[in-house]
C-alpha cells in the first residue's frame, strides 16, 4: 500500500514511502508503519495510523515521539488502551503511567515549527535501526538474565527462607537496566554471549543487593508492586538475602575465567564502585540530618548512590576487553545519565517524598524549589536535556560503538523527563 504524498516535518517527501504492517501484541490489530529518515536524526522513524486515517493530515497534528526498541513492547503487556490507535511500546512509560496521563489527543494547536521534529498520527510499536546494539529480542535476552542471575544465587542442596526471598524478590526484579547496557556494551566490543551476560548481571546483582537493604532502611513495604522482603519475612532475612545479592557478584566472576588476566582489575573496579555506592548512601544519610542541603548537595548525593552502578555496566566489559582509556568517558556518562535518572525518581516521588522529613531533605526537586527558582518543573527539564547531551556526547566517544545502548536509554529518559515535567519535545 503506498504512502506516497506524506511528508516529513519539513515538508521533504520521505526517503522511503512503503507502509509495513506490524502485529500489535497488545491489540492484534495491524498497524502501519512509514519508515522515515528524519532531518538529520538517522534510526528515527515517522509512525502513522493506517493511510486512510493519515493523508492529508496537517503536520502540526501529529505528536512527537522518539522511537522507541522494537523489544520495548513486551514490557507494557500489563497495561490496556481503549483508543486502538494507540499501543505503549515502553516499560519507561508504565514507571509513570499514573502521572504521565498519556492520551492520543493532545492539543494540536502547540507550535511544532521545528524542522528537527518527529510527527506521528498514531503510536505504534516501530522497526529501529539498531546500530551497534545487538538485535536480541527483549524477552530472551530478560530470560537469560533471569537465568544467570538464578544460577548465581542458588545453592540447589539448600532449601528454605532464603531461597523463598530469592524466589520472592526475582519475580518482580524489574526492567534490567543496568543488565541490558553491559551486555550490550560487552557484545559491542566483542564479548561471546556468555562472557556479556556475566558482565551484566555483576552490576544488576549489586543493584538488587542496594535495593533489598534500602527497603530495610526507608521501611518501604512495598517493592515492585509486591511485599518487600523485610515486610515479607523480617529484617535479618532481608539484610541476609542483600549480602548474597553481593557476594553472588563476585562469585560469578568465576566464569570470566578466558579472561583471567584481566580479572585482577575488574575485581578492583567492582570493589570501587561498591564502594563509592555506600560511601554515596551515606552522604545521603548525612545530609539528612544537617542543615537543610542546597540542589548541588542533593544532585552530587543522588549521583553518588544511584550512579556507580551504571558506570559499572559500562566499564566491566571495557577493563575485559582492554579499554582502560575509555574508562574515563564511560564512567563520566554513566554518572551523568544517573543523576537524571535519580532526578525524574525524585519528581515521581515528590509528594511522598514529603511526607518524610529524611527522604524529603535530598529530594532535588525539592532543592530546586527552595533556591528560589519560580518553576522548580521547568528548571529541572533543562537541567536533565542539558546532562543527557552530555551523556550521549559522551558516550558517542566509547570505541566500537558500545555507547550507542546508552545513547537510546538517554533518549527514552528524556521522553519521561519530558512527560513528568509537562514540558514539551
Amino acid at each position: 500500500m503506498a504512502g506516497a504524498g506524506l511528508t516529513d516535518a519539513g515538508g521533504r517527501a520521505c526517503n522511503q514511502k512503503c507502509w509495513i504492517g506490524h502485529l500489535c501484541l497488545l491489540c492484534d490489530r495491524t498497524h502501519k508503519i512509514l519508515r522515515s529518515r528524519m532531518c538529520n536524526e538517522p534510526g528515527k522513524l515517522l509512525r502513522s495510523a493506517p493511510p486512510a486515517r493519515a493523508e492529508g493530515l496537517p503536520a502540526n497534528q501529529r505528536q512527537p515521539i522518539y522511537p522507541f526498541s522494537d523489544h520495548d513492547r513486551h514490557r507494557a503487556f500489563r497495561l490496556f488502551w481503549s483508543n486502538p490507535f494507540y499501543c505503549p511500546v515502553s516499560m519507561n512509560d508504565l514507571a509513570f503511567t499514573r502521572k504521565r496521563q498519556v492520551t492520543t489527543t493532545m492539543d494540536v494547536g502547540r507550535n511544532r515549527a521545528s524542522d528537527k521534529e518527529k510527527f506521528m498520527t498514531g503510536l505504534t510499536s516501530p522497526i529501529v535501526e539498531r546500530h551497534s546494539v545487538e538485535d536480541v529480542p527483549y524477552a530472551s535476552l530478560n530470560h537469560d538474565i533471569h537465568t544467570t542471575l538464578t544460577q548465581a544465587l542458588k545453592d540447589d542442596d539448600r532449601q528454605g527462607m532464603i531461597r523463598d526471598a530469592i524466589n520472592h524478590h526475582l519475580t518482580a526484579a524489574g526492567g534490567y537496566l543496568r543488565a541490558r547496557l553491559g551486555y550490550h556494551t560487552g557484545r559491542a566490543l566483542g564479548l561471546a554471549h556468555e562472557q556479556a551476560l556475566i558482565c551484566a548481571c555483576i552490576s544488576e546483582l549489586l543493584h538488587n543487593a542496594s535495593l533489598i537493604h534500602d527497603d530495610v532502611l526507608d521501611h518501604d513495604s512495598m517493592r515492585r508492586g509486591q511485599r518487600s522482603v523485610w515486610r515479607v519475612w523480617n529484617e535479618g532475612v532481608a539484610i541476609c538475602l542483600g549480602d548474597l545479592f553481593i557476594s553472588a557478584a563476585y562469585g560469578l566472576m568465576s566464569g570470566l575465567s578466558p579472561h583471567a588476566e584481566r580479572l585482577p582489575v575488574l575485581l578492583s573496579c567492582v570493589h570501587y564502585h561498591v564502594q563509592t555506592t555506600i560511601h554515596g548512601q551515606a552522604e545521603c544519610f548525612s545530609l539528612a540530618m544537617g542543615p537543610e542541603p542546597d540542589f548541588e548537595q542533593c544532585s552530587q548525593a543522588a549521583c553518588g548512590k544511584s550512579g556507580p552502578l551504571f558506570a559499572l555496566s559500562l566499564e566491566a566489559p571495557l577493563l575485559l576487553t582492554g579499554h582502560e582509556s575509555a574508562i574515563h568517558n564511560a564512567r563520566e556518562a554513566a554518572l551523568t545519565f544517573a543523576t537524571i535518572y535519580q532526578l525524574i525518581d525524585d519528581i515521581e516521588d515528590f509528594d511522598s517524598d514529603m511526607t518524610d522529613q529524611q527522604q524529603g531533605a535530598c529530594n532535588m526537586l525539592h532543592a530546586l524549589g527552595n533556591r528560589g527558582d519560580a518553576t522548580p518543573m521547568a528548571s529541572a527539564l533543562d537541567y536533565g536535556r542539558h546532562h543527557l547531551n552530555r551523556t550521549r556526547q559522551l558516550a558517542g566517544t566509547l570505541p566500537d560503538g558500545c555507547g550507542q545502548a546508552l545513547i537510546e536509554e538517554a533518549h527514552r529518559l528524556e521522553e519521561k523527563l519530558i512527560s513528568v515535567t509537562g514540558g514539551r519535545s
